[in-house]
């Protein structure tokens, strides 16, 4: 059972609505499937990597990725989820993630900071699951 999608409608959190059946078929299927996931529970971490990810599919990412992709419906859809699944599951995120302006991908240093506390905090915060975190590379 889809988790935010009903009738082909993604509401987002600023209450605009994104029409599914106006996006390419390749578009909608990927809201939908990332949909799917969070309704099944996967995690913030889980989930990241398919959005902003190497290989993810709205970056298209293989080396660079594509500048345009942050401003398209189906990009601000995705992250709008993330950020609901990150909430649901307890965790802390930058306002440039919540906004979309950043792709969600920190460093410790960078993440310090975004949120005014000190590297240690943001590793302590990570260890304790209360900021979503995951290793690259």
């Amino acid at each position: 059972m889809p988790w935010l999608i009903r009738d082909e409608i993604f509401r987002a959190r600023d209450g605009k609505d994104l029409d599914l059946r106006t996006m390419t078929e390749a578009d909608a299927c990927f809201l939908r499937w990332l949909d799917a996931r969070a309704a099944a529970g996967e995690s913030y971490p889980a989930l990241l990597p398919a959005v902003t990810g190497p290989g993810g599919y709205l970056l298209n990412t293989a080396e660079r990725p594509d500048p345009r992709a942050r401003t398209r419906p189906v990009f601000r859809a995705a992250m709008d989820l993330l950020a609901r699944v990150a909430e649901r599951d307890g965790l802390k995120l930058p306002k440039a993630v919540l906004d979309g302006t950043r792709g969600g991908v920190h460093s410790v240093t960078d993440a310090a900071r975004e949120l005014r506390i000190t590297r240690a905090a943001v590793v302590r915060a990570i260890q304790e699951g209360r900021l979503a975190a995951y290793r690259m590379g």
